[in-house]
């Protein structure tokens, strides 16, 4: 049976059930009331004789071997700010069949990591449909018998329960350092205070937060599934008498599925990468710079495809490449390819083929032939970066370009000016977060890939696997689409403008690259470059175009100047687009992409490693043991602490559907087949034996022609 641990019984509740008037559950009585749900779990290794233990930090090995398990051991339910608690996940479906009886409307449950704790619900509830975008990372779940959705309030906030209790200044905050997760416990464990009061504050967390959510948006029903889609409504609310303007936007979206295909092969994210040159090399004295919001400035200072795309005719290409009246997709194949500069442009992963290819970091550096998909701003800077034998056309497709709806625009600058100057201002906490994480998702709105595969899931005890895709075809595809073509009054964007919105942000990166910063720049990641040995004026200049650009689009919009350079709390200008210059930064070294650490002039480190918690530079005394082929152990990893119970222990989650019954140390019985269990693991410092072999050869030579070439320019 479960407790209440707070609160009064259900039977008591007076549930807020209305008739919902608009959007998804129109005309659909729905229940209005905060429900929140969470679980406490094991994770354990069972032995050759499915006995469990727990994992052993200093026998990493026997855990590896075994087969990996988990149960649950404690379950918390909120209705609003009453708190129920079981140990059993099946005495949680008897509060359901309760809640069911004195509720009987539709309710939304919101688990904060839903990907989770569905794979465990799994045990004991059988879902009709799961709503997903990739396998096991559900977004939404439901039950028709209890007549319940489980939602996934991390989806929707992209923020852990410890950030959105700090950043929205929410009147409980998540406890933290209560909860030693090497104990094996089970449904007869006994728990301290500090234990159950450690599980229901994450309850209050997420009740105090829906709650602020609640007042933004009226009704449970009308919350966002996701966090980009919270930023899609206050667009369309922005853009609703836009009507025109969005039934043309709406026509720019692929007609067919090979042209869909052509956009998604032209569509290449932020840049990242370390020059060649620097890689594996500490270097001292850096200068960091960092564009001020790069992708809401391109939205509102770049053009963008405004009528479909049209066949050029062949050999009068050129007509339409640099004029600023047209955009276009090129199909092209290159021979005897060969970069002219060491921050090397294109990703090789985006090639349709390739031939004989030398690649830096999975970046092209030369090859015998590459066939690409690009945008005309990508092509020409293709044509700039790299040398060639030979470019065969394959297909050039343009179309006319504009800049965006005017209101849009505008409605992005008064983002970034609320983001700017309501920072840490006292009582503006959540219109500051929303304006943040708005203009922060404007560029993932744009992308958002409306046509993709279908993501199944399977309900079926001991299968392989109950996830699966279906691929995307002629006929999904032309369904999908007319799933779009009904939205076309309120539809303010087209994938293929997020298809330019990188490469508008990215050419701004490689502008730096092809004038004369190609030597000097250490690392870029999408809108920051970190630069060395350089004392040119390279940033003042272009911070002089920008802020020109602000007087011409204060001009067209009919606003203040002004708005484009907002000022913050402490009285500190900060125009949009501009270069800013960053703190600077005393040693760094790189082994690759998203791999480095820097040492800054206080003394501290700072550590980026994709992967891995940033507290894990704790393993590193200097910036020089930051070498290729250092493992950071499991042990190590988790000894890396802040002080306030977090760790950079790193987890590997284990999914399955096909456990066997297990006895435990205290008698306990455990007859779950689903479950996740988080294996803690190691992380590697390495690089591919392409690129090891790269380093110590070409490199090395470049290095030494690159010595003597400034040698003798002194």
């Amino acid at each position: 049976m479960y407790q209440i641990k707070r609160g009064i019984p259900i039977k008591d509740i007076n549930f807020n059930c209305f008739k919902a008037t608009s959007g998804r559950y129109r005309y659909k009585m729905v229940c209005d009331d905060i429900f929140t749900f969470d679980t406490e779990t094991t994770s354990d290794f069972l032995d050759e004789n499915n006995r469990p233990f727990m994992f052993d930090y200093d026998n990493p090995e026997k855990a590896q071997k075994a087969v990996k398990h988990s149960i649950v051991y404690l379950w918390q339910f909120g209705i609003n700010d009453n708190r129920y608690v079981g140990r059993e996940l099946s005495d949680f479906v008897d509060l359901l069949y309760e809640l069911k009886q004195y509720c009987p409307f539709k309710k939304f449950i919101f688990i904060h990591n839903l990907s989770f704790d569905h794979n465990f619900l799994c045990n004991v509830l059988k879902f009709d449909d799961v709503f997903a975008r990739t396998p096991r990372h559900p977004i939404t779940a439901t039950v028709n018998y209890f007549n319940v959705e489980f939602r996934c309030s991390y989806v929707l906030m992209q923020l852990g329960l410890e950030k959105w209790a700090e950043s929205n200044n929410l009147p409980v905050k998540k406890l933290t350092g209560l909860l030693d997760y090497s104990v094996m416990r089970t449904p007869l464990t006994p728990l301290t205070d500090d234990e159950m009061n450690y599980a229901l504050a994450d309850l209050d967390v997420m009740y105090y937060g829906l709650m602020a959510l609640k007042k933004q948006y009226g009704h449970i029903c009308n919350f966002p599934l996701t966090h980009t889609g919270k930023t899609r409504l206050a667009c369309t609310e922005k853009m609703k008498k836009e009507v025109n303007y969005n039934i043309k936007v709406t026509s720019l979206m692929p007609q067919t599925l090979n042209e869909y295909i052509t956009q998604a092969h032209a569509f290449i994210g932020g840049v990242v990468l370390c020059n060649w040159l620097y890689k594996n090399r500490v270097i001292e004295d850096l200068d960091a710079y960092d564009i001020a919001s790069s992708y809401p400035w391109v939205l509102i200072n770049c053009k963008y495809p405004s009528s479909r795309f049209y066949n050029a005719p062949k050999g009068k290409e050129k007509r339409y490449m640099y004029n600023d009246n047209y955009l276009y997709i090129v199909h092209f194949k290159a021979y005897g390819v060969e970069s002219n500069y060491n921050c090397h442009f294109l990703s090789t992963s985006k090639a349709l083929t390739l031939q004989d290819v030398m690649r830096d970091n999975g970046r092209l550096v030369s090859c015998s032939s590459c066939e690409y998909v690009l945008t005309n701003i990508d092509y020409e800077l293709f044509l700039r970066c790299y040398s060639t034998q030979k470019i065969d056309i394959i297909s050039f497709k343009f179309c006319r370009c504009d800049y965006l709806n005017n209101t849009f625009r505008k409605f992005v600058i008064e983002l970034y000016k609320n983001k700017t100057t309501l920072k840490n201002v006292d009582g503006k906490e959540e219109l500051y977060m929303n304006s943040k994480q708005s203009i922060n998702s404007l560029y993932g709105d744009f992308v958002t890939k409306i046509f993709c595969d279908e993501v199944v899931f399977k309900q079926k005890v001991g299968a392989v696997d109950n996830w699966d895709k279906i691929l995307l075809n002629d006929e999904n595809f032309a369904e999908k689409l007319r799933s779009v073509n009904k939205k076309r009054f309120t539809n303010y964007k087209a994938f293929i403008q997020g298809v330019f919105v990188t490469a508008h942000a990215r050419a701004r990166i490689f502008h730096a690259v092809v004038n004369g910063l190609d030597e000097h720049i250490v690392y870029t990641d999408t809108d920051s470059l970190k630069v060395y040995d350089y004392d040119g004026d390279y940033f003042e200049k272009q911070n002089e175009i920008v802020l020109t650009r602000h007087a011409e689009i204060a001009r067209d919009l009919g606003i203040d100047i002004n708005e484009l350079s907002p000022v913050d709390i402490k009285g500190i200008k900060h125009p949009i687009g501009v270069w800013e210059r960053e703190n600077h930064i005393k040693r760094f070294k790189s082994l690759g992409c998203k791999q480095y650490i820097c040492e800054y002039d206080d003394g501290k480190l700072y550590l980026t490693c994709a992967g891995v918690s940033k507290l894990a530079v704790k393993c590193f005394a200097s910036v020089d043991d930051f070498n290729i082929h250092t493992t950071l152990t499991e042990k190590q990893l988790k000894a890396c602490s802040d002080g306030k119970g977090h760790t950079a222990e790193k987890l590997t989650p284990y999914y399955a559907n096909n456990y066997p019954d297990v006895v435990y140390p205290d008698g306990y019985v455990a007859k779950t087949r689903y479950g996740v269990c988080l294996m803690p693991t190691t992380f590697n410092l390495s690089i591919t034996p392409d690129d090891l072999f790269t380093l110590y050869t070409v490199i090395k030579d470049k290095l030494n022609k690159t010595y003597y070439e400034r040698k003798n320019e002194i």
